[in-house]
């Protein structure tokens, strides 16, 4: 029961890890096309180098946050099964949650805090980006 409950939190974290992948670059793509637009536009716009340098900050943290990390999903089948093939059913489970919850830990301290943290700045920026860029 404790290994299936450990599994499904590995794949909630790798389920969110995934979510704020998706939105950090569905921002940057948006971010990146509107700073074509206010490029094609310099020329004839004055005040298009506030926005565009905005929206250009805010997609450092949104490149942060899809930079691609090592997401632990717990022990390698393969080895773990060279190591405890012979092992009795409760040794073998006992080995296998503790793997499993030293990844759901090491996770939980690399990945979601500081990745959302980097989308939710990231994109507030965007967002002001376009907003100024509306005015301008």
């Amino acid at each position: 029961m404790l290994i299936e409950r450990a599994a499904e939190q590995l794949d909630a974290q790798s389920r969110t890890n995934d979510s704020l992948d998706a939105k950090a670059g569905g921002v940057l793509a948006v971010a990146v096309v509107a700073l074509a637009g206010l490029l094609s536009i310099a020329s004839s716009t004055p005040g298009w180098g506030s926005p565009a340098g905005l929206i250009a900050v805010g997609c450092a943290p949104l490149v942060y946050a899809i930079w691609p990390r090592a997401f632990e999903v717990g022990a390698d089948l393969r080895t773990f099964y060279a190591t405890m093939g012979g092992a009795s059913r409760a040794d073998a489970s006992r080995q296998m949650l503790s793997q499993m919850l030293a990844a759901i830990d090491d996770n939980a301290a690399a990945l979601p805090a500081a990745k959302a943290q980097a989308v939710r700045w990231g994109t507030a920026l965007v967002l002001i980006g376009f907003g100024i860029a509306a005015l301008v």
